[in-house]
Parts: C-alpha cells; structure tokens; sequence
C-alpha cells in the first residue's frame, strides 16, 4: 500500500493506493497557527479491515511531525488512533 499527499493552500489530503487503486483518504486543513486539522477519514468500499486508516494516519502523523505541527484530530477515526498511541499524545491539540 501505498499512499500520497497532495497540499492545495491550506488544504491536504493523503490517499492509500494498491495495485494502481485508490483504496481510501484523509482530508486535512492546516491552520495558520501550526495546527492540522484532520477533518475526515474514509476507506473506501471493499477495503474495510486491512489498515488503510491506519497508513493514513502514520501518513498524516508523519507530516505532522516533519513540519512541527501539532494535530486537532476532529475526525473520529484520527482521534482514536491518535489516543491509542501514548508515543503520539504530545501532538494532540
């Protein structure tokens, strides 16, 4: 699985792709004080249960951490897993 980011002004949005298929996205809008906003997570249909959430988050936790932002995970999905993972918790907002 691979995945990609793309950043149109202060909007993101990180997709999972196999075998030449999007398989899921992220959307995220950063804001002018250091924050990201990881607004919605979705894997899409027939992809449920094989972790593509979870690529999307180590994507977007990897951004995070190589630009200094801290993240508000208004995304259920980024909020659990962020909250899961003692290591991550001093990015929460």
């Amino acid at each position: 699985m691979e995945t990609t980011l793309r950043i149109e002004g202060q909007k993101g949005q990180i997709k999972a792709h196999e075998e030449g298929n999007d398989i899921g996205e992220l959307t995220f809008k950063i804001r002018e004080d250091g924050i990201i906003v990881i607004t919605h997570t979705l894997t899409y249909e027939g992809y449920e249960g094989r972790g593509v959430g979870k690529e999307l988050m180590k994507a977007a936790v990897e951004y995070a951490q190589k630009n200094s932002l801290k993240i508000y995970p208004l995304c259920s999905f980024a909020r659990y897993y962020i909250e899961r993972k003692p290591e991550l918790r001093d990015l929460l907002v």
